[in-house]
């Protein structure tokens, strides 16, 4: 390793840091709005008898973007949810190993997809299409 190899880790961990506080404040942002979208959208249906058309899709957008924000964060603090009850009993080292283990296999995993098949069979047909091909 160069002389440069801990400088450049140490920037890499100090831009992910600012990115995961910047991603924290988009949270919170989406968050809020989403809150205060619903609110006025229950007020204005229930009060003013008049139900705001746009409402519902502002909110459901705002839910996936946390969702997706959100993962990410808590991956980040390591806080997202996990079965490690087995992992954590193991030894430093091998617990380490099925650690960076998962890591691979979750970036690895999305991009493993069936490929259409050239005489289109059940693997080119979408995903109800292929649940009926046995029938």
């Amino acid at each position: 390793m160069t002389s440069g190899g801990p400088r450049l880790i140490s920037w890499i961990d100090s831009l992910s840091e600012r990115l995961n506080r910047i991603t924290e404040c988009f949270l919170v942002m989406i968050g809020m709005t989403m809150a205060l979208v619903t609110g006025f959208q229950v007020f204005s249906r229930y009060v003013l008898n008049h139900s705001l058309f746009w409402s519902e899709e502002v909110g459901r957008i705002c839910l996936v973007w946390i969702s997706f924000l959100g993962a990410s964060a808590a991956y980040k603090r390591r806080a997202h949810i996990g079965m490690d009850f087995m992992v954590v009993r193991l030894p430093h080292k091998t617990r380490r190993t099925i650690e960076m283990l998962g890591v691979f296999l979750s970036l690895l995993l999305p991009k493993a997809k069936p490929q259409p098949a050239e005489d289109g069979g059940a693997a080119s047909k979408g995903p109800a299409e292929a649940a009926a091909a046995p029938i």
